[in-house]
């Protein structure tokens, strides 16, 4: 008999210093304060929580869960590599989350030199200062 568990906390896992990767497809974690338990994963670059009530409850969810993890290439199956994941990647969503998040009124001139100097080559900024 298969017997497995299904996951409400995420407690420990903000341990695995080393984590790169992380499945928790399918389980049953509902607050944010679980997936923010993340945060101190440096090389966290793939997550998936599809198909986790924190997913559909929480409209903000992959905004914060993209500001939370600097490296993050991959969410679900939402994925860019190289930043060329189209409208919908990770790089997109980045984006989004530099313009909700930028109180302090930090100009497109600002975010487009961020994203040229974290990928070079593909982005332009859209003021033209270098």
């Amino acid at each position: 008999m298969n017997q497995f568990s299904i996951l409400s906390c995420a407690q420990g896992i903000q341990y695995l210093a080393a984590l790169e990767s992380l499945n928790l497809y399918y389980n049953c974690i509902s607050l944010l304060a679980e997936v923010f338990r993340l945060h101190s994963l440096k090389e966290l670059a793939d997550v998936d929580f599809r198909l986790n009530p924190v997913v559909k409850n929480e409209p903000d969810y992959r905004l914060f869960v993209v500001r939370l993890l600097p490296k993050l290439r991959q969410l679900g199956r939402c994925h860019a590599p190289a930043c060329s994941g189209g409208p919908g990647g990770v790089c997109a969503l980045r984006l989004t989350v530099l313009l909700t998040f930028c109180s302090d009124g930090m100009s497109l001139c600002v975010i487009g030199k961020i994203l040229q100097e974290s990928h070079p080559g593909r982005w332009r900024e859209p003021c033209g200062h270098r």
